[in-house]
């Protein structure tokens, strides 16, 4: 029985001579890996979780709207006109 670990052919303790401590070594090197591995998963879990707004996956953001000379012109005057009325009032009181 073989069992291929991170490029090495680990056979059967008695085929190839290996030690009881050789097993035990190899158990405990994986043992540690998974542990990395559960840590490392966990924090990439927390961090996701903690995003706040994150966008849906398959949506895409909007830029920046913008507005034409026309509409800021436009607008402009709105608020002049929205003023001279606020002015007109205030006075007028």
């Amino acid at each position: 029985m073989q069992l291929v670990l991170q490029g090495l052919y680990v056979a059967d303790s008695i085929a190839a001579g290996r030690s009881y401590m050789d097993t035990q070594q190899i158990l405990s090197e994986l043992e540690a890996e998974r542990d990395r591995l559960e840590q490392a998963i966990s924090a990439l879990k927390g961090s996701m979780s903690g995003r706040r707004g994150a966008a849906p996956a398959g949506t895409g953001t909007r830029g920046r709207r913008r507005l034409s000379a026309a509409a800021k012109r436009r607008i402009s005057e709105m608020m002049k006109k929205r003023w001279a009325e606020r002015k007109r009032a205030m006075k007028a009181a």
